[in-house]
């Protein structure tokens, strides 16, 4: 999918050894399959992220298993359309057969549309969000619990407030890794146990710190307006004050403007990409009427000490950039660092270790 798989394919790894398995995550994720393939014992599993980039050229691929979480629009400068780049994501299911299981999400048009064709070939789909009774195979939150559906038989698994890892997203992120994981013989106690012990990945709505009853979160991860719009939900009860920009994708920026403006109390937009989010919020704002507070920064150092002076307790100031980080980054993992470098001489200022 567009996003979630670091995450998703680090909890099947997670859910695999808790049950005692050899596991280890390959591919998109640091550790090539090929590198670790030699030393690969035959009871050992791999848990394998794999991008549009390598799924565009696959020829043999066939996986016994596999998810598509989500298609929004990223990496259209690559792959030159939104249907090429989910024609590349759907490469995933192409060598399936009857006997394998491929769990996608009901969330956006592309992935319904690959669900159907897959079923079109009689391919077993467990559909992720959907608990209509009639769908054979699914999985889905009925009265805040994650709930996976095999052939018609029903697992409980925890309570999605639960979770160590939050927002709506990230429950579903948790659904199919779940549904992967039961597929692959796993028993439903050790999900269980997974999922409670599971913590979010460095830069993906990790908290950093709170100071002064502020929470700041680092999401550098968060490179496409899709992935902001998913963070934005796992603050329900906090005031947000967001950082935005870097190195500008050239994406439609009206459904995220719409999201921060029905979200977020001050979005502070820096670097290359600042003055179009900046603009595209402040048309937004004046559509929906909002209070929202648009502030403009030349780097995320500046971006950062605005969000402090304007952040309160009880509030959370969170780093979801909708951008790669290129124009002042050398990667999104130096742009999270960085952040959370801010944060810990901002809590030594005031005290707080």
């Amino acid at each position: 999918g567009t996003n979630g798989k670091t995450t998703t394919t680090t909890l099947v790894t997670k859910i695999l050894q808790t049950a005692g398995q050899k596991a280890i995550s390959v591919g998109n994720i640091g550790r090539t399959i090929t590198d670790e393939l030699s030393s690969r014992t035959p009871d050992e599993w791999f848990v394998a992220e794999l991008s549009s980039f390598q799924l565009a050229t696959i020829a043999r691929l066939h996986p016994k298993t596999a998810a598509l979480l989500n298609i929004t629009p990223d990496h259209l400068e690559w792959h030159g359309t939104l249907a090429a780049y989910a024609a590349a994501k759907e490469r995933i299911f192409e060598n399936f057969d009857v006997h394998d299981l491929a769990v996608v999400s009901d969330l956006d048009e592309y992935c319904r549309a690959c669900a159907q064709r897959l079923e079109a070939r009689h391919i077993r789909v467990c559909h992720l969000n959907t608990e209509d009774p009639k769908t054979e195979h699914a999985a889905f939150i009925r009265d805040g619990v994650l709930v996976v559906r095999r052939a018609g038989e029903e697992t409980e698994l925890i309570r999605a407030a639960d979770l160590k890892i939050h927002g709506l997203h990230n429950a579903l992120n948790a659904l199919a890794a779940s549904a992967l994981a039961l597929e692959a013989g796993i028993d439903p106690v050790s999900v269980r146990h997974a999922l409670l012990d599971f913590e979010a990945l460095e830069h993906r709505i990790e908290p950093v710190k709170e100071v002064s009853g502020v929470l700041y979160v680092n999401d550098s991860k968060a490179t496409n307006t899709d992935a902001v719009e998913k963070s934005l939900t796992a603050f329900p009860t906090r005031g947000v004050v967001l950082l935005l920009g870097g190195h500008d994708k050239g994406t439609d920026l009206g459904p995220l403007a719409a999201a921060v403006n029905r979200s977020c109390k001050t979005a502070i937009c820096y670097g290359a990409a600042g003055p179009r989010i900046a603009e595209a919020l402040e048309a937004e704002k004046t559509k929906q009427h909002s209070d929202l507070h648009v502030v403009h920064s030349p780097h995320m150092k500046e971006a950062f000490e605005a969000a402090t002076k304007r952040a309160v307790a009880g509030d959370v100031v969170l780093l979801s950039p909708a951008c790669s980080s290129f124009d002042e980054f050398s990667n999104m993992a130096e742009r999270g660092r960085t952040f959370k470098h801010y944060v810990n001489e901002l809590a030594a200022q005031e005290g707080v270790f």
